[in-house]
């Protein structure tokens, strides 16, 4: 239903304003690509054709349709709702502008009638501006594969390119031998030390349960998921799922009164979570000055604590 009213409100504004509308016709749809998936193609016929039966709009065509539809997928920025409703807009700027998994622009406030961006990295005279479509915290593999099936290209950014993602090796599970499963290779993931291989969907399963087991956990449980992860052989301190479970503790020490347990561990991991951000993120990033004010309060929690002899409060 939510993508029937876009295709409607679209094909009036064809109707009643073209001049308008022209600014839409010469945006790209991506139709050729997108049309190879028999559930989108057939989807989009039954749109042009309940548009024209159902709600009388007899002017409108299968090609209208399915330029539009592909336009919004293309260039449409997607927002939800407090109340959980979608919308989505469409900027004819903003759709000038290129994706980045290390952008250095990101959206402030809630898209509305406009859209602001602010700088979150230095940028070079004659850089290209870019933004993130996806969640940068999400592993490599996740935000290709999210890129390739929703806007049809093969991400070459600066982190996509970098084997290490800038050192991090935030997606990559580490080798008993020290080195780690970086290098895709079709369905396998090799190690970029010894050359040890291991299956790539093994790989993803055994990342898939730890995160549903970080994300059921209750906070008292954390610092017991954090002793078995550090004692696993494939995760190490800048893996993504170690980076979520640093996020999980932070804010629960900074949002309630911790254990001396709970909060030694939160100061202790709570540098290695900035870090990450800011090498993924930016040194301006709305996540990281969100975990920077976080970290600086479980600190004072850590100070009060050890000045007072008992629990932070």
């Amino acid at each position: 239903m939510y993508a029937m009213v876009a295709m409607v409100r679209m094909m009036i504004l064809k109707k009643e304003d073209p001049a308008r509308y022209q600014v839409i016709e010469e945006l790209m749809d991506h139709w050729e690509e997108r049309a190879e998936d028999k559930r989108v193609s057939d989807m989009v016929k039954y749109m042009a054709a309940f548009c024209r039966k159902k709600l009388c709009l007899d002017w409108v065509t299968d090609e209208d349709v399915q330029h539009a539809f592909g336009v919004l997928k293309t260039n449409g920025v997607g927002h939800i709702n407090p109340n959980g409703s979608k919308v989505c807009f469409l900027y004819p700027t903003v759709s000038l502008m290129s994706h980045s998994c290390a952008a250095n622009l990101e959206i402030v406030d809630s898209p509305a009638r406009s859209v602001k961006f602010v700088a979150k990295r230095k940028i070079a005279k004659g850089e290209e501006l870019t933004w993130s479509y996806t969640n940068f915290l999400l592993p490599r593999h996740s935000i290709q594969d999210k890129l390739s099936q929703t806007w049809l290209f093969n991400c070459q950014c600066s982190r996509c390119t970098d084997s290490s993602e800038f050192g991090l090796f935030y997606s990559s599970q580490k080798c008993v031998c020290g080195g780690y499963f970086s290098q895709s290779m079709e369905d396998r993931t090799g190690c970029d030390k010894c050359g040890k291989q291991v299956d790539s969907l093994t790989m993803m399963m055994e990342e898939q349960s730890m995160m549903k087991e970080l994300s059921l956990a209750d906070n008292v449980d954390l610092c017991g998921i954090l002793e078995k992860f550090l004692a696993s052989e494939t995760v190490h301190p800048t893996h993504h799922i170690m980076v979520r479970l640093y996020m999980r503790l932070v804010e629960s020490v900074a949002r309630s009164s911790p254990g001396p347990a709970v909060l030694a561990v939160a100061v202790l991991h709570g540098p290695t979570l900035l870090q990450v951000l800011d090498r993924l993120d930016g040194e301006e990033g709305k996540l990281l000055k969100k975990y920077r004010k976080m970290l600086s309060l479980v600190e004072y929690k850590d100070l009060v604590r050890r000045q007072g002899g008992g629990r932070a409060e």
